[in-house]
């Protein structure tokens, strides 16, 4: 503690349980929790981690990520202080990685500027979207994306999105989790305001009639398959419902698992690997996890991302 006093002077936080910042409620205790004041904190820290060997995670809103039951070792980095800002000029928004989605959309919006309003009901960070190309209603994060910044050990990195071999929910510059997402610049479009009022509120009703909000989850737990759906796959498998320990498949929602109450990450895994091998099983389909596993060992990490 003393040692990190020296260089870093946010809040620190040891033995923090990462149930307090997940959407699942879900997670044993990071060895530090650490919240920068600013950017140049935020780089003093990722160089004292580089330096001394500590692991470092950033875990943004905690809306997509389910976290071991043991926790995680090394420093979780809390980005909403340090990346917490927004800038219009014209048609760009230049927005830091902890600004969360819905209030850049109502932002844009206040601005007739259109793109983004059927993201309304994705609850994360735009670090989060831009992590793992979030999308819905058909449409991708990386469609309105010009440049990310990014941090990583050796200094702050600009990357354009033409350099960017992006995918369906997948950026692989960013599997490397030393690379930190500060801030992007979008370019969006001029709309008629009451058009993006009205997209925005046809996606939040959909997302309330067919997803189980009311309830602590992760949000879509596996992406979905080409030509295909996971939620589909999963319903004629005949899981909706499935439980095990405090954790089940949504009855409103096929590919979203809830926390009932009490429910362990070791719960959770099991339904997803359950998941997964009734549907291979069945339709000869192996459903790839849109959830980020953290501190989870690694054979645990490889039955769930390759069938084998």
């Amino acid at each position: 503690m003393n040692e990190i006093r020296k260089v870093f002077s946010g809040i620190l936080m040891p033995d923090e349980p990462m149930a307090r910042h997940t959407w699942y409620r879900i997670g044993g205790p990071a060895d530090w929790y650490c919240v920068p004041d600013t950017v140049e904190d935020l780089k003093t820290l990722v160089q004292y981690c580089s330096t001394s060997k500590t692991p470092y995670w950033v875990v943004g809103k905690g809306t997509n990520v389910l976290i071991s039951d043991d926790g995680i070792r090394g420093a979780v980095i809390d980005l909403s202080a340090a990346c917490q800002f927004v800038e219009f000029a014209g048609k760009s928004v230049t927005v830091g990685a902890a600004y969360q989605v819905p209030k850049l959309v109502m932002e844009c919006e206040k601005r007739a500027l259109g793109g983004l309003e059927l993201f309304a009901g994705i609850p994360g960070s735009v670090g989060g979207a831009l992590k793992m190309n979030a999308g819905c209603n058909g449409r991708e994060i990386y469609e309105y994306v010009k440049i990310v910044n990014y941090l990583e050990p050796s200094g702050m990195r600009v990357v354009a999105k033409k350099d960017m071999a992006y995918t369906y929910r997948h950026v692989p510059l960013f599997d490397d989790p030393l690379k930190i997402i500060v801030s992007a610049e979008l370019t969006l479009e001029p709309e008629d305001p009451a058009v993006l009022v009205e997209r925005r509120k046809t996606s939040l009703e959909k997302r309330q009639q067919t997803q189980p909000i009311s309830q602590p989850c992760c949000g879509s737990v596996f992406k979905n398959p080409k030509d295909n759906h996971a939620g589909r796959l999963i319903e004629q498998s005949g899981l909706k419902g499935y439980r095990v320990g405090g954790a089940a498949v949504s009855e409103k929602h096929a590919n979203f698992i809830v926390n009932e109450g009490a429910a362990t990450a070791a719960d959770v895994l099991h339904i997803i690997q359950h998941i997964q091998q009734t549907v291979h099983r069945q339709y000869n389909i192996w459903l790839e996890p849109e959830v980020k596993l953290i501190g989870f060992p690694d054979p645990v990490l490889q039955r769930v991302l390759k069938y084998d």
